[in-house]
Parts: C-alpha cells; sequence; structure tokens
C-alpha cells in the first residue's frame, strides 16, 4: 500500500506542476525560482521534489513540456517556427530549432512534414544508443564509406566520440573572494583567467570567455538557469578564502543539471597558482574523458612566467584592458611595462601590450602612423620569445587588413585560431574580414560570428555583428529573433537604434524607414552626433538629397570640427552640391590642408578634375588599391586597373564604379549585380560617378533589387 501511496502522490505533484508549466509556457523566464513560488516550496525543495518524482531536473523537465507542445503545434497548426517558439517560451527561433533536433532527432520542419508521432520519435530514440545517434546524423550528409573512415578514425586516436558533432562546452564562472579583506582577487581571477586561456587550446573544448561568464558576479541565478543562458553542460565553481599568506581554494565541476562531477580543496599560496591551474586543468579533461597529446598537455601545463609579480601585473593589465575604455587602455599598457621589466622574456606580455595599443587605434583614441611602428615590434619581440602566442597572429591579421594585404591577413587568422580555437575575439575579427574585404563572403561572415557568439554570448561587438550577418545572410527573422534575446541587455542606445532600423529595412524591403527612424531620433534629440551622421549619410546614400546631406554635415562639422575625417566629409558634401570655392577655402587652413593630405582622403575632389597632374599628385599618396583603381578609371587607363587586379583584390563596387568613369556599361552592371551586401549597395548610391546613369532602366532595377527609392538627386 505505502509503495502504491507514495506512486500517487508523486503522480498527484507532477499533475499539479505539469498544469502550471502549461499555464506559464510562453514565458521564456518562467523557470525552477517561479514554479516554487506557485507550490509554496522552497527552491532547493523544488529542485529535489521534482528529481525525485522525474528523475529530471526542473529546467531539463520544463524544457521537455515546451518542446512536447510544440511538436503538437507544429502537427496541427500552420504557425512558422518562430511564432511557435515564442508560444512555448523560446526567445530565438534558433535556438528552438537545435533544441527541437537535439532532443527529438529531427528538425521542426522534418517533423512537419513526414509521417510521425512523437511516441514513434521517443521509440525510436531510445532504441539508437549515443553512438548509433552519431552515425544517424552523419549520414544524412556522409555515404556509409565516410562515417566508417571517421569511426575508425576516432577508434585509432581513443576520442570520445560525444565531442565530434560539438565540442565539451564549459563556463568558469567568477571565483567568490570569501576574504574579509578582499586582497585575494587578483590570485582568484589570474588562476580563472590562466584556467580559461590554458583551456582554450583544446580543440574538444569551448570554454565561454570572460566577458560573458563576469555577467554572474554575484548573481542569484541557480547553476543549471546559467548554463542554459551560455548553452553549456558544463560549469566550474570556484570560492577562495585567505587566512595570513595562505589561500584556501575551492573547487568544483557541475553539470548543466546541477549534479556535481568532481571537486577538489587546495591549500597554498600566490607562488603556487600555477601548480594549482594545472592540477585543475588536467582534472577537468580527465573527467571530460578528453584524450590530449603530449604537447596538447605541454601547453596547458605551460608557465607564462616564473616571476609572480610580473604574472599577477599582467592579469590585472589584461582584465581592465577589457572594459575598452581610453584610460584603461593606457593604465593596461604602463602595468605591461612594468610586467616586461619584471621579466623581460613574457611573450604574452608584450603581444598584451601590442593588443591595448591596437584597441586604442581600433577604437579611435589613436592614429594609425603613431602607433603601428610600436605595435609591430611588440610583436616582433613576442614572437622571438614564442611563435607560439596566438594573440600575436591576431593583431598581425589586423594590421595587414589595415594595410589592404588581405592574403596576409587570413593567412594570421587562420594561425590565431588553430592556436587558440576559443579566441571569441579571433573569429569575430576573422569574420568580419570577410565582410570588409573586396572579395565579400558572407556566408563565412555569419560562420565566424556563431562561433564567436557561442565563445562570448554577451559582447556588444559581436552579438551587433551577428545581426548584420544574419541580415546579410537574409536570414531576418533570426536576426529579429537574436535581437529580442539580446538587444535590450547589452548594446547602446544608438546602435539599438541602427539595429532596428536595419531590421525594418530587410523586413519592408524599403531603405526609407532607416530614414524616418533616424528622422524621430533628431527630433528627440538634435544634438546627438551620431544620429546627425547617420542622416547626412542616408539622405546622401538613399535619398540623394544632397542639400540636406550638406546641412547635417555642416551640423556634424560644428559639433566636432577638430576632426580630419568631419573635414573630409563636408569638403565631400561641399563637391557633391557644387560648391568647390567654399571647398577651397577650407583648405586654405594649414590644419585643415595637413589633416586631410595627411590621411589622404581628399583624393575623391581631384577626381573630378580633368587635370591629370592633379590626379596623378593624388594617386602617389594613395596607399589602398581600390583608391588606386578609381585615380586609372578618371585617366581611363584600363591596363593599370587591369595590371593592379592581378596584384590585389578588387571588389566588385570599385570595379562598378571604375567602369562607370570610364563609361562601360556592360561592365557597369555586371559589377553592380555582383554586389552581396544591401549596404555597399547604397555606398555604391552615394558616388557621383554614377550620376549619368540613374534614370536608365537597368540602374532603376538594381536600386529596386537593393530595396533603394527610384530617386533622382536634387540639383
Amino acid at each position: 500500500m505505502i509503495p502504491n501511496l507514495l506512486s500517487a502522490m508523486n503522480s498527484s505533484f507532477i499533475d499539479r506542476i505539469h498544469h502550471i508549466v502549461l499555464n506559464n509556457i510562453s514565458d521564456e523566464k518562467f523557470g525552477v525560482a517561479n514554479l516554487a513560488s506557485l507550490i509554496s516550496l522552497s527552491t532547493s525543495q523544488t529542485l529535489r521534489k521534482v528529481k525525485a518524482a522525474t528523475g529530471k531536473s526542473v529546467n531539463q523537465y520544463i524544457r521537455e513540456i515546451r518542446l512536447t507542445k510544440a511538436a503538437k503545434l507544429i502537427k496541427k497548426t500552420d504557425l512558422t517556427a518562430a511564432e511557435i517558439a515564442f508560444k512555448v517560451g523560446f526567445s530565438s527561433a534558433s535556438y528552438f530549432n537545435r533544441t527541437f533536433h537535439k532532443f527529438y532527432g529531427i528538425t521542426p520542419g522534418d517533423y512537419k512534414t513526414q509521417n510521425k508521432s512523437l511516441k514513434e520519435l521517443a521509440s525510436q530514440k531510445e532504441k539508437i544508443n549515443p553512438i548509433h545517434k552519431i552515425i544517424y546524423n552523419k549520414a544524412i550528409v556522409l555515404t556509409t564509406v565516410s562515417i566508417l573512415m571517421v569511426f575508425g578514425y576516432l577508434f585509432i586516436n581513443n576520442a570520445s566520440l560525444y565531442s565530434k558533432p560539438e565540442p565539451f562546452a564549459i563556463a568558469i564562472l567568477p571565483f567568490k573572494d570569501f576574504s574579509s579583506d578582499g586582497n585575494s582577487r587578483w590570485f582568484g581571477e589570474g588562476l580563472a583567467e590562466d584556467l580559461r586561456i590554458n583551456l582554450s587550446q583544446i580543440k574538444d573544448l569551448r570554454i565561454i570567455s570572460r566577458t560573458s561568464t563576469d555577467k554572474y558576479i554575484d548573481t542569484k541565478k541557480l547553476l543549471p538557469e546559467i548554463a542554459t543562458d551560455l548553452d553549456v553542460f558544463y560549469l566550474l565553481e570556484c570560492s577562495i578564502r585567505k587566512q595570513d599568506s595562505t589561500m584556501l581554494i575551492s573547487v568544483q565541476l557541475i553539470d548543466a543539471n546541477d549534479n556535481h562531477l568532481w571537486s577538489k580543496s587546495y591549500s597554498g599560496t600566490m607562488g603556487d597558482i600555477f601548480e594549482i591551474q594545472n592540477d585543475v586543468a588536467l582534472k577537468i579533461v580527465e573527467q571530460l574523458k578528453i584524450t590530449l597529446s603530449p604537447e596538447q598537455e605541454k601547453k596547458i601545463t605551460n608557465y607564462p612566467t616564473e616571476n609572480q609579480e610580473a604574472y599577477k601585473l599582467f592579469i590585472k593589465a589584461h582584465i581592465i584592458a577589457n572594459s575598452r575604455k581610453k584610460e584603461d587602455l593606457e593604465l593596461s599598457i604602463e602595468l605591461l611595462q612594468k610586467t616586461i621589466d619584471l621579466d623581460p622574456n613574457f611573450a604574452e606580455a608584450y603581444a598584451e601590450m601590442a593588443n591595448s595599443y591596437t584597441l586604442l587605434l581600433s577604437y579611435g583614441f589613436s592614429q594609425y602612423d603613431d602607433v603601428k611602428d610600436t605595435i609591430i615590434n611588440l610583436l616582433d619581440k613576442s614572437l622571438e620569445i614564442d611563435s607560439n602566442t596566438a594573440r600575436i597572429y591576431t593583431i598581425k591579421a589586423y594590421l595587414y587588413g589595415r594595410d589592404y594585404n588581405w592574403k596576409s591577413a587570413i593567412e594570421n587568422y587562420k594561425k590565431a585560431i588553430a592556436l587558440n580555437p576559443n579566441d571569441a575575439t579571433a573569429h569575430h575579427q576573422y569574420g568580419n574580414s570577410f565582410r570588409n574585404r573586396p572579395i565579400i563572403d558572407i556566408t563565412n561572415f555569419l560562420n565566424h560570428l556563431n562561433i564567436a557568439h557561442q565563445l562570448d554570448p554577451y559582447s556588444n561587438a559581436i552579438n551587433s555583428s551577428l545581426i548584420y550577418a544574419l541580415l546579410d545572410n537574409n536570414k531576418i527573422e533570426e536576426a529579429e529573433d537574436h535581437y529580442k534575446q539580446w538587444g535590450n541587455h547589452i548594446m547602446s542606445s544608438f546602435e539599438k537604434t541602427r539595429i532596428e532600423s536595419r531590421i525594418k529595412v530587410f523586413k519592408h524591403k524599403n531603405w526609407k524607414e532607416a530614414v524616418t527612424i533616424f528622422e524621430s531620433e533628431y527630433n528627440k534629440n538634435p544634438n546627438n552626433i551620431k544620429v546627425i551622421k547617420q542622416l547626412r549619410y542616408l539622405y546622401s546614400a538613399v535619398q540623394l538629397d544632397r542639400k540636406k546631406a550638406l546641412k547635417f554635415s555642416r551640423l556634424v562639422y560644428r559639433l566636432d570640427s577638430t576632426s580630419f575625417k568631419e573635414t573630409n566629409q563636408l569638403i565631400w558634401q561641399l563637391n557633391l552640391n557644387k560648391k568647390n570655392t567654399e571647398a577651397l577655402e577650407m583648405l586654405k587652413d594649414s590644419n585643415t590642408d595637413k589633416a586631410i593630405r595627411k590621411n589622404v582622403h581628399l583624393w575623391q575632389m581631384e577626381l573630378w578634375s580633368d587635370n591629370p597632374d592633379n590626379i596623378m599628385d593624388y594617386h602617389n599618396q594613395l596607399k589602398d588599391p581600390e583608391d588606386k583603381v578609381l585615380t586609372f578609371a578618371k585617366l581611363g587607363d584600363l591596363n593599370r586597373i587591369n595590371e593592379l587586379r592581378s596584384n590585389h583584390y578588387i571588389g566588385a563596387r570599385i570595379m562598378a564604379e571604375a567602369h562607370a568613369y570610364l563609361q562601360d556599361r556592360d561592365s557597369m552592371y555586371y559589377y553592380m549585380n555582383k554586389i552581396v551586401r544591401k549596404i555597399n549597395a547604397v555606398n555604391l548610391n552615394n558616388r557621383p560617378g554614377f550620376d549619368p546613369y540613374r534614370k536608365e532602366d537597368r540602374y532603376k532595377a538594381f536600386l529596386k533589387n537593393n530595396y533603394l527609392p527610384l530617386t533622382h538627386w536634387n540639383e
């Protein structure tokens, strides 16, 4: 009787929570805390009772109810996957698709079209053990021979089959410092950061970056919720307490269902940090059953320096630089110089200092010519000490990109990622290079941004780039889903507005949507320089209203008259409005002339000149091969254009503009139609070289295909 009574009680309890979950199924934030409150139990009691009654964690149980409800909606309604995802509490259609496939072994789309019930899927899933599942998934895209070859390779190398479809994902949570004086902070953060750095070098691990894990400092979220947020299955939780000169450290490896897999306590001093880190790293690898090669083991147990004070300064500088603020980047450089003074053979310190200088450059706090030699010297010194420092190659790739040497940039990005496959910044920059280089590859742009986001989901810059990558690949619904999930947490007000406008442009296939949004923002705050710059661009390139573009350019210049970029932009708009005399008056100012000529952004003014000597004068100062192509086009020199193309990547937009100057319509339209990004089509529309062609049917077709209005510039 007692077992039956217990069974009935369990059944009643499960029925109750099942009903509660269904009533709250559309609330993506509904979790164990909400459930505990509704059934009048503590969180820990709820976790224990659900686990005892179902054998599952609360999060796992709720997720299964969501997926079961979703499966019913897929069969019985005509709702899209995104609509169903939101109805059952998934904030992202892509995450819903991935979770559904992982649980049922079939995509929502395939489940819709196949005549299979949930019972059949469950039965099929039970029959297929983990090894068979992997073979089954591979069979979709590989031949039987390929499967056997892959299986044989894995068997010979004694690798874990679980790690092959997707690397083990682990988040190292911020250390909890229980010391009364808080002086052990850098010891704890140093240990955590070194664990990340060393474990990141293992290909079969996906390590979440510090930027994202730091979001959980002093969090009230439960570990399963954090695991869901970060899309990981393992969490490393650590605490540290200082007693006199001794550090007491507790480390626990926990899975996403809050099961404790391994724990250990350590006692040591600052001098023991490397031994502790090495032991923890190896224990994690051991628990996950990852087989390390001798080279990999050497990597994760390598000491970057024997000088503990130097290491402490290095970690502090690394963490401070993550803010990307000018004063923090400058402070990080000071700390790294002290680090190098203490240990001149600390390779990573030179690379980290080069990175801080590079960040000053990329965020506009310094000029390229002022810091380039310093960065190169630091990289050379780091390379001399240790050529396997991944950071070196990411920075070298960035510099090569700045110098338009895309072949070398690509080679260095690949080397950086090979050395550290978990470097979110490397994947982000590499992904952006596919967008920025002349020969654009939007597929790889998106692929690497997806990887970067997996590694650093809370990064502002990565989330922005990922949304643009989704839009470029015409994944409008996914871009909107991603923005809904992440936008309110991390993006600046201006960036949010720009992304919202871009999503509307793609949804409604009309760039005027962006104009309307930024006009509204301008009316709210007429002194917001970023909004004014955006309106200047939109009126110039979308509306072709050059008078309004000049008006906004004057406003920007009034707010920032010391910037050579804004001076150049005003001169550009003056020339578009045929106000050449005023433009020349601006150039009489010696400071203006020096700034413009140093950065060589005035070649456009000479492109419209009929004086070949003036054109060649500016051509000789140009660095960008694409700029040189346009000067040769203005001179009508097709042979020299072809010569440049044989040695450099030249993009479709530039070739279209060159042929516009050469008055070769067929070639011009050929290259125009090879443009893959809508924003590049807008940039093309901004160029005066296309003015003679704007009323032609082929040009109008190009405008329509790229969501641009069929307007002619105001004269």
